[in-house]
């Protein structure tokens, strides 16, 4: 990170963000797909994303951060959703 003149704690600012930007879009998403399809395939790009992070280097950071917080964005909401529609009586705790 050094090299392109950030902190490792600004990785961590920009995925907030990305995360962020998707959330307050994510009505269009989330209508089409189901909860456990848009999981599974948050799923998958979270696990690209830190694949990615694993051996980048330099700008490459950025790129595979990006991924990552494409793939983690619904994942809380996501997984409340499905438990409500698994378990009836989850409803009620909220």
């Amino acid at each position: 990170m050094n090299k392109i003149g950030f902190q490792a704690g600004w990785v961590l600012v920009y995925t907030s963000a990305i995360m962020f930007g998707l959330r307050f879009f994510a009505g269009p998403i989330s209508h089409k797909f189901s909860s456990p399809g848009l999981l599974a395939i948050c799923s998958g790009v979270a696990a690209v994303g830190l694949y990615m992070m694993s051996f980048s280097s330099g700008s490459m950071i950025l790129l595979a951060a990006t991924v990552y917080g494409l793939g983690k964005s619904f994942f809380g909401r996501l997984c409340w959703a499905w438990y409500q529609s698994v378990f009836q009586k989850a409803a009620h705790l909220r």
